[in-house]
């Protein structure tokens, strides 16, 4: 646990008008990166994931073009990812909640784009007659990130795993557990959105 405390859940949201795809849909093409943020985020892997999505631009190939998933972790924590190529507004945006401060993340801000929340709620309290939750409120904090080519960083963390032969930060058994969440994903999308458990070594 860092600044944030203990995470509770994210929000990601990955959405731009295109690039419009015909071999996949937007969920295999957009909620990689967010999986694998989440995945590390709460330092877990998947338990299950549930997906609704719809098809507007190719029906005839039943491709969806906006997804909303749930994925589920160990602990009861959440992640929900909502990819897609049909919206008018480019945004890349994650907002982490921890059980002591929050945090929004913008890759489109030029000047912001990482904002920490010091709010929270505090345990519950008896206020008057009534047992209440106390909503705490306080700064907002905008620290300076450097800022640099993410393909740049992944060839620099390849070559460093390389040269001293520690674990990268993205092993292919964070890509494994990537990819199985987003099978997981695909046949809840199949199911109407039921909740599908993710299949380790599957």
């Amino acid at each position: 646990a860092g600044e944030l405390g203990e995470v509770l859940y994210l929000v990601c949201r990955r959405l731009n008008l295109g690039v419009v795809r015909r071999d996949e849909n937007a969920w295999w093409s957009l909620a990689p990166h967010d999986l694998s943020i989440a995945s590390y985020l709460l330092d877990d892997s998947p338990e299950a994931v549930s997906a609704r999505g719809g098809v507007f631009l190719q029906k005839e190939r039943q491709i969806e073009d906006v997804v909303f998933g749930t994925v589920r972790f160990g602990g009861g924590r959440l992640a929900h990812v909502h990819v897609s190529w049909l919206d008018p507004h480019k945004v890349r945006m994650l907002t982490v909640v921890g059980d002591k401060k929050m945090a929004v993340f913008d890759d489109g801000s030029p000047d912001e784009k990482l904002r920490i929340y010091d709010k929270g709620v505090e345990p519950p309290a008896v206020v008057g007659y009534e047992e209440g939750v106390r909503v705490r409120t306080g700064d907002v904090v905008v620290p300076a990130v450097r800022m640099a080519e993410p393909l740049r960083l992944e060839h620099e963390a390849f070559l460093k795993a390389i040269e001293t032969r520690e674990v990268p930060i993205a092993d292919g058994w964070s890509g494994l557990a990537v990819v199985q969440a987003l099978e997981a994903g695909a046949r809840s999308l199949a199911a109407g959105g039921a909740e599908v458990k993710v299949e380790p070594g599957a």
